[in-house]
């Protein structure tokens, strides 16, 4: 009896080392998908606030308005941008166009991956950026001269 306990008392450790990397990859991806979402609300709410600057603004001078837009993105994704490094390159205002009286800003961003799932993966040839976009619009109203 002595003999067949001592021969299964490593199982358990070499069923973890099976499932351990499997779990660790699992989690890290959990890790990274809330990281990507938390990002991406930040890009959209800063999109929303731009798109709102501007259409005040863009009926005195697009140009400013366009220039107030890039500001309020830069400032507030600048401090809102979630986890470790992931911002890559600045987050910039892609296209602001005015059509039949609605403003439309268009926003996008690169975010690279977990440092651990870049090794991971870093062979393989899968990309370690995402890039994030978000579209706002909203009606264009009369400026009033603040």
């Amino acid at each position: 009896m002595r003999r067949a306990v001592w021969k299964e008392s490593g199982q358990s450790l070499v069923e973890f080392a099976l499932v351990f990397p499997v779990l660790l990859l699992l989690i890290l991806g959990a890790t990274q998908l809330v990281l990507l979402m938390a990002n991406k609300m930040a890009l959209e709410n800063a999109a929303f606030e731009a798109v709102r600057s501007a259409a005040v603004k863009v009926g005195k001078d697009p140009r400013e308005a366009r220039r107030e837009a890039e500001g309020i993105v830069a400032d507030r994704t600048r401090m809102t941008m979630v986890g470790p490094g992931l911002l890559v390159r600045p987050v910039k205002v892609k296209s602001l166009r005015v059509q039949e009286g609605e403003v439309m800003l268009t926003v996008e961003g690169r975010v690279e991956l977990l440092p651990l799932l870049k090794q991971a993966f870093w062979s393989t040839g899968v990309r370690r950026e995402v890039a994030l976009s978000s579209t706002a619009t909203a009606k264009k109203e009369p400026y009033t001269g603040e």
